[in-house]
């Protein structure tokens, strides 16, 4: 090949990788004209695209309407998940300048009621409550302790497993150290105990709903499951 035709093919190359980073770098230069807010999984409940925006767009700085580089979007992605009812966030943006934030909110599996009330996911995330939305989930009554949050948690998930426990059970707390729950269809609080044994306790507490479904016998006042092979009522 001809000295002239290489130095053809390198002129013409350094003019496309120039006009490439040119372009790229006017692309990462280019302030965000616009904002599109989409939500993710169950949708928009707790938030709304005009919360979000809210939150972007009254910070003095407006830092959305700034370059679009990777630092600034790193700090708008930081920005919306300090809010606790968001649990991921992604963004990317468009040559024209458009930025999209596609939001994930968190999903309650508990209410608690005490001095201060809230919401907790599946992870043992709070969340505040909202006048948007109230989430049917079951009431937890009392202050929840980190070390009762994991028990808790744990009987939520399998109560979430079984379509009976999971229409029934209303509220809980915490007793002596053992879970109580309250039911729908029955009037007497079911002493639970720890969250391990579940299927058994699941089958007494089935077969002892069935009976008074069917019965007229008076209920009891508790009905405890805790003992091994046996239900204890007191009336």
């Amino acid at each position: 090949m001809k000295a002239t035709n290489i130095l053809f093919l390198v002129f013409v190359s350094s003019v496309l990788l120039g006009m490439s980073g040119f372009a790229s770098f006017k692309s990462n230069n280019r302030n965000i004209s616009s904002l599109e807010v989409k939500f993710k999984g169950n949708g928009a409940l707790f938030l709304s695209p005009e919360v979000v925006n809210n939150m972007l767009i009254q910070s003095q700085d407006s830092l959305f309407f700034q370059q679009k580089d990777v630092v600034a979007l790193k700090l708008i992605e930081q920005r919306l998940l300090a809010n606790p009812t968001i649990k991921n966030v992604q963004l990317y943006t468009i040559p024209q300048g458009e930025l999209f934030v596609e939001i994930e909110e968190r999903t309650p599996v508990l209410r608690v009621i005490g001095e201060t009330s809230f919401y907790i996911d599946s992870t043992g995330a709070k969340m505040p409550l909202s006048n948007r939305h109230t989430a049917t989930v079951p009431l937890f009554y009392g202050a929840i302790e980190n070390a009762n949050l994991k028990q808790v948690l744990r009987l939520i998930k399998s109560v979430n497993s079984d379509s009976f426990l999971k229409q029934e059970l209303i509220h809980l707390k915490i007793q002596n150290n053992q879970l109580v729950l309250g039911l729908r269809s029955h009037p007497f609080e079911v002493i639970w105990g720890k969250p391990d044994g579940f299927v058994d306790k699941v089958k007494k507490l089935k077969r002892v709903c069935a009976y008074y479904v069917n019965t007229n016998d008076a209920p009891p006042v508790k009905l405890n499951l805790t003992y091994s092979q046996q239900v204890v009522a007191s009336y």
